[in-house]
């Protein structure tokens, strides 16, 4: 019951910003839109940014849950690592589509704080990441290069296309970002592969 009240006041949350954008939305306006006291969202978080954060925490855990599917399935560890690098960017870009004001609002609004979590994100992705490329050098599939920084640079190289980095223009452009998404990756996975 407690997780389906807080998920409740999350879906409010989003309904919120999706509407108004972060400045515009109080607890009241959260409380309101979830059908809930405003005491009740305090027992699950501090304040408005909390609960922002939150969001951002659910989108997040949503993407990981996905990378992890990837990770695990029985395919070579070149193709899990190049569908990893590619949802990892669609995923994020194909949310941010038609909110991109809600996301930037929200991201400038909570920077300092959204910053120390997307470090905790990014992190979680490496090893991810870290886990496919280490299959791939036991499989003789990739070159042995150190791990962790080939991971992080996996992961830098891709960001050049997450939302955050486009302009309302390339946000519009999914089929154009896909496909310079695709050429990075494959010229990456080129680097890494002992042949290809």
């Amino acid at each position: 019951m407690a997780q389906e009240i807080r998920e409740t006041i999350l879906d409010a949350t989003d309904t919120l910003l999706e509407r108004h954008g972060y400045h515009r939305i109080t607890m009241e306006d959260i409380a309101q839109e979830a059908g809930v006291g405003r005491r009740t969202i305090y027992l699950y978080f501090r304040n408005r940014e909390d609960v922002c954060l939150a969001c951002a925490d659910r989108i997040f855990a949503n993407l990981h849950q996905t990378l992890q599917s990837i990770a695990a399935c029985g395919d070579a560890p070149v193709e899990r690592l190049q569908q990893i690098l590619l949802t990892r960017v669609l995923f994020m870009f194909d949310r941010a589509q038609d909110n991109y004001q809600k996301y930037l609002d929200l991201f400038a609004a909570v920077r300092p704080a959204y910053l120390a979590r997307r470090e905790k994100y990014v992190e979680a992705e490496a090893l991810l990441l870290q886990e496919v490329i280490a299959e791939g050098i036991r499989a003789g599939d990739f070159s042995d290069e150190p791990i962790t920084l080939t991971a992080h640079a996996l992961i830098q190289a891709t960001n050049s296309l997450m939302p955050y980095t486009l302009s309302p223009r390339q946000l519009q452009a999914h089929e154009e970002v896909k496909s310079q998404l695709e050429r990075i990756i494959s010229l990456l996975l080129n680097g890494l592969c002992k042949s290809r």
